[in-house]
């Protein structure tokens, strides 16, 4: 009886097992019909087609491949070289000035500019260049007075003589070159004293600096003791007043030549007019020799006493 009853069990579970078996071989089936359908709804719909596109994708990547292996290569280069800027000397005239006499009113200042150069390549040959300049610091004109008077002077300047500055700025350098540090920038006027002289550099000193300038940028003249303006009328009697006992004599008075004609003019002590006529040589005796044309014509008078000549 028990027997008989195992075997029914077995049977049960085999039937099971089958029952199972074929809803999976069906659910599998299923799954590959939907599979197919899919398949040939989107993927399918042209056999042609896609072996065309195929075709021609693997010959478009490829063209690609070839054109980006073999095109030209083109390089650029940019080189930046500085370079000096010189700058220009300008010249003018000075009726006051004796002639042949130079003096620099501006100094001249190199400038700096940049050469920029573009240069570009096609397979490592030269195709095309281009240059430009860009000015990166400009250069300043040198300005220069040249003395146009009727008279030259002779007077040489030496070592321990005060000297002026005739530019409006003027650079003392530690060494006599124009590439040395500065110690101070004087102003147009200032008074320093000649301590050395080397060939076109006058060593100087001013207050408690010492250094080294241009030669031409300093002159003998003391242009501030000039305080008369003949573009101004001053009269006779203002100009005497001007010209006392107290005057320094070991100096030029600075007066214009018109005002030594004003000053020495007039006099009727003077019947031929022999002071009033020769003016111009004791302005010209003041320029030339850097002496006072006043007190030259002053001992002439007291020397002569008016005598006619």
């Amino acid at each position: 009886m028990k027997q008989e009853k195992k075997l029914i069990n077995n049977k049960d579970a085999i039937w099971i097992i089958v029952l199972v078996l074929a809803l999976l071989v069906n659910v599998v089936l299923w799954a590959i019909a939907i599979e197919k359908i899919i398949l040939q709804n989107i993927s399918y719909a042209s056999t042609t087609n896609i072996e065309n596109f195929k075709y021609s994708k693997n010959q478009m990547d490829l063209s690609n491949i070839i054109h980006e292996n073999t095109k030209d290569l083109i390089t650029e280069e940019l080189i930046v070289e500085e370079e000096d800027l010189e700058y220009t000397s300008i010249y003018k005239n000075n009726s006051e000035l004796p002639s042949g006499t130079i003096q620099v009113l501006q100094e001249g200042r190199t400038g700096k500019q940049s050469l920029i150069t573009k240069r570009t390549y096609k397979n490592g040959e030269l195709i095309n260049e281009q240059t430009d300049t860009q000015i990166t610091i400009a250069a300043v004109d040198k300005i220069i007075e040249v003395g146009t008077a009727k008279y030259k002077s002779s007077y040489k300047i030496k070592i321990g003589d005060e000297l002026y500055v005739t530019s409006e700025t003027l650079a003392v350098r530690v060494n006599p070159n124009n590439d040395a540090n500065k110690n101070i920038t004087l102003d147009k006027g200032s008074k320093v004293k000649l301590l050395d002289i080397q060939d076109n550099w006058y060593y100087i000193n001013f207050n408690t600096y010492k250094g080294w300038v241009q030669s031409d940028c300093l002159t003998y003249i003391d242009q501030n003791a000039n305080n008369y303006n003949e573009e101004n009328s001053y009269s006779k009697d203002y100009l005497l007043s001007s010209l006392n006992k107290n005057m320094n004599l070991n100096k030029p008075s600075g007066l214009s030549l018109e005002q030594f004609k004003k000053v020495l003019s007039g006099n009727s002590k003077d019947k031929n007019g022999i002071f009033e006529n020769n003016a111009e040589y004791f302005y010209y005796a003041e320029k030339q020799y850097n002496i006072n044309g006043i007190f030259l014509a002053a001992v002439a008078i007291h020397e002569s006493n008016f005598r006619n000549f």
